[in-house]
Order: C-alpha cells, then sequence, then structure tokens
C-alpha cells in the first residue's frame, strides 16, 4: 500500500510538470500588443525589451506592416534612451523598405523628427534610399531649431501695482493686483478727501477714519503680496524657441552612416543671444 502512494505521488508530480510544459508559449503578436502598451505609456526601457527580441537578429512578426510600426516603435524608444546609434540602424531599415515613411511632427519632438530627416537625407545622399522628385525636394529642407535666451533684471519684481507680474510675463496677475491696489489707493484718497475737505463730524468723520486706515492697511498688505509673489515667480532668463524650415547645403558633405555602437550624428544648433 505504501509503495501505491509513492506510485500515485511521483506520478501527479510528474503530470504536473508536464502540465506547465505544455502551456502555451507567449506568441509574437501578444508580445507585440505588450510592446504596445509599454511605448505609449512612455516606459522605453520596457518596450525596448520587448521589441528587441522581435526585430533582432530577424523579425518574427507575422505581418510587414507590424515590422514597420515595431521598428518605428523601437527606433523611438532608442532615442528617448539616448541610443541613437540604435535610433539610425532600426529607421535605416525601415526606410529600406518604406523610403517615403515621415516621422509624425505633432506626435514625436521635433529633435526627433529633426534627427530622422538628416538620416533621411544621409540615406539619399549615399543613394541607400531612392525618392520621387517631390520627396527630394522636401528633403532638402530640414528643421532649424533657433532659441533665444532673453537676461531679465530682478528689479521689477521689488516694484508694487503689478509691476513685477507684467515683468514675470504674467498679465492676468498684473491687471489683478494692478486694480485691487488701485482701489484701495483710490478709496484711501477719498475717504482722506472727504474727512477733510467736508469737514465731516462725529460719526461720519470716524467712518472716514476707519476707512482710511483700513484702505491703507489693506494696500500695504496687497502691494506686499504683489511683491512677494514676483520674487517667488521670478526667471533670471526667458527662453524664446523658434522653429523653421530651411534648404539644406547640397555641397556640404554628408556624413557616412555610422555603424550600432558608433557615435552619432552632431544635433542641431543653438544659437543663443543675450
Amino acid at each position: 500500500m505504501r509503495a501505491f502512494f509513492i506510485q500515485m505521488l511521483v506520478g501527479l508530480l510528474l503530470l504536473g510538470v508536464s502540465g506547465a510544459s505544455a502551456q502555451p508559449k507567449e506568441t509574437p503578436t501578444e508580445r507585440f500588443e505588450l510592446a504596445k502598451n509599454a511605448f505609449y505609456y512612455q516606459d522605453y526601457a520596457r518596450s525596448v525589451k520587448l521589441l528587441e527580441p522581435l526585430l533582432l537578429p530577424q523579425p518574427t512578426l507575422p505581418s510587414a506592416t507590424d515590422v514597420r510600426q515595431a521598428r518605428e516603435m523601437l527606433g523611438a524608444s532608442y532615442w528617448f534612451k539616448k541610443n541613437k546609434a540604435g535610433f539610425k540602424q532600426q529607421f535605416t531599415l525601415l526606410l529600406q523598405d518604406e523610403p517615403r515613411f515621415e516621422l509624425d511632427a505633432f506626435y514625436y519632438p521635433p529633435e526627433m523628427v529633426a534627427d530622422f530627416q538628416e538620416l533621411k537625407g544621409q540615406l539619399v545622399e549615399l543613394g541607400i534610399i531612392k525618392l520621387p522628385t517631390e520627396e527630394l525636394k522636401k528633403q532638402k529642407e530640414v528643421i532649424v531649431i533657433e532659441k533665444t535666451v532673453e537676461k531679465r533684471s530682478f528689479l521689477p519684481t521689488i516694484i508694487p501695482f503689478g509691476v513685477g507680474q507684467f515683468a514675470n510675463g504674467q498679465d492676468a496677475k498684473g491687471y489683478g493686483f494692478l486694480s485691487a491696489s488701485a482701489v484701495l489707493l483710490a478709496t484711501n484718497i477719498g475717504s482722506w478727501l472727504y474727512m477733510y475737505s467736508a469737514q465731516a463730524t462725529g460719526t461720519s468723520r470716524d467712518a472716514a477714519v476707519y476707512t482710511m486706515y483700513g484702505s491703507l492697511v489693506a494696500l500695504v498688505g496687497v502691494m506686499v503680496w504683489g511683491i512677494t509673489d514676483a520674487v517667488v515667480n521670478f526667471s533670471p532668463e526667458t527662453v524664446f524657441e523658434e522653429k523653421r524650415m530651411e534648404k539644406r547645403d547640397d555641397s556640404a558633405s554628408m556624413l557616412p552612416i555610422p555603424a550600432p555602437g558608433q557615435a552619432g550624428m552632431p544635433g542641431i544648433g543653438f544659437t543663443w543671444t543675450f
């Protein structure tokens, strides 16, 4: 009897092991769905981990559309992770299959779109991809991002009546503090004029005195509040960003496409003026 129970126990253990091994593995399509969710939630490290086995060394996804989308997401994830070599590798492979592919400028950062356009221009110049005439004309335009830094003085922040808010670019607040200060100042002056010019006595005089001093205290409070708010929100400089398309200089020599692991291409230059 004891031997019978031992045999049953061993049989159950073997059945459990075989059942676990018989469970279906994660399919490429299911893994791709997980990668999409990771990418949409901006978990780029996880999206790279999920997408790499689907594309490297060879794509395992069932359709060309899935492969294209997976390469786009993997290349973008590499870019966000500052892996420019991986970014160029994936988008080079994508452009070889679809030379007219463009990144969505409303979805991706302008710096990424500029890097993509630069890469595409290199591939065209090297003859790796070919584009129709209209696409070639468009490709000769590059995105230029020019940033101008304007230095700002701290002095306006200590001036009341909304001056600090206007200097900080907070116009709504500036008008609010200016209006409140103007009303309180007018109330203070008006009550003082009424008290002395009308020669008010008794209850009228007391009301004028209370109004005069009350509005003065409130005015001082608003002024202190405005100065404090301006100081807290002060920034020593304001950055203005301008994006425009410019024609690329055809005479400029194009750098070769680096292989994975090599240094990336130079990025966009910025002009800083003070």
